[in-house]
């Protein structure tokens, strides 16, 4: 009879107790009312950012949310990255490392995220924000066409880096990332020094990529007038002229892909692409690369049906 009451008398204690167990978790602050709370007070840069990419990383949209709205406040920048930051070591900036956490969240809340403070004109003020943004882009999931647009915009603009855009547009590679480039490698409103610069600085070492290979065979269908222009594409799709091209900076790139390591549908474009390129108004030097080309590509196509025959 005692055990029972004992019994009865620890579950009524329970039950009572219930109550103010549920207002003690009420008034216990979350880990996320936590992270916002030190990100709203700290003064400290490294626990400013360490607990801004916590905050992420728990994927809370209302978190986030907060957090981008925080990006927006002169106070919260200003506590992140000093001006000093800003003025020796922009690239290293704390915000571009929050920027490209963002990014990364999956589709297709990273690309919001970036779209959100492209379009916020207290964060988009800043040159080095911009640019931030738009390397970031490279790493958002499924790309939508108002993040291509978001690009393109920026590579027209003069304020931004075309190089940067370009980064971005190469690392997203879809098929309207392309068109994209195509847009700017046509327009006359960019220095043909420049657009030869993002041919060789960018197409090259993506050039075997199948969306990529549709851009080349759009560009020489374009007519292109400026022969210089036509002369590097071309040879930028056979060739890689390290020494002519980029000098002592050379190893600064990595080396494109070689055909060796091209799909056969790849293989089987370019080899359409080269019968087209060498009729075209070319070097003879640009020419005797699509040759030796044809002939790569040939050896390689022939010795994988050579592999699949029993």
């Amino acid at each position: 009879m005692c055990q029972l009451h004992s019994r009865g008398f620890v579950v009524w204690l329970c039950l009572i107790s219930l109550p103010y167990s549920l207002a003690a978790q009420a008034e216990k602050p979350s880990d996320t009312g936590k992270a916002l709370a030190v990100l709203k007070r700290s003064k400290d840069k490294e626990e400013l950012a360490s607990t801004a990419r916590s905050l992420i990383r728990g994927q809370d949209p209302k978190a986030i949310d907060q957090l981008l709205l925080l990006l927006a406040d002169p106070d919260f920048l200003g506590r992140l990255d000093s001006e000093e930051d800003y003025k020796f070591a922009s690239s290293k900036l704390r915000v571009r490392d929050l920027l490209e956490c963002l990014a990364k969240l999956p589709s297709p809340r990273g690309e919001e995220a970036i779209l959100k403070l492209a379009t916020n004109p207290i964060f988009a003020k800043s040159p080095d924000h911009v640019d931030g943004l738009i390397l970031a882009s490279r790493h958002v999931e499924k790309a939508s066409g108002k993040l291509i647009d978001y690009l393109l915009a920026e590579a027209n603009n003069p304020f931004s880096s075309v190089h940067s855009v370009f980064f971005a547009l190469t690392a997203i590679g879809s098929a309207e990332a392309c068109k994209a480039m195509e847009k700017v490698l046509l327009s006359n409103e960019h220095k043909l020094s420049r657009r030869q610069g993002l041919v060789l600085q960018h197409l090259v070492h993506v050039r075997y990529q199948p969306n990529i290979v549709g851009l080349y065979e759009r560009l020489l269908a374009a007519g292109l007038k400026d022969k210089e222009l036509l002369d590097l594409i071309v040879a930028s799709m056979f060739e890689y002229r390290a020494d002519e091209w980029f000098g002592a900076e050379a190893s600064q790139f990595p080396p494109p892909s070689k055909l060796k390591n091209a799909s056969t549908e790849v293989l089987q474009e370019l080899a359409k692409l080269a019968d087209q390129s060498v009729k075209l108004d070319i070097t003879e030097k640009t020419k005797e690369g699509i040759r030796k080309g044809q002939k790569e590509i040939q050896e390689v196509l022939a010795s994988r049906v050579k592999k699949k025959t029993p």
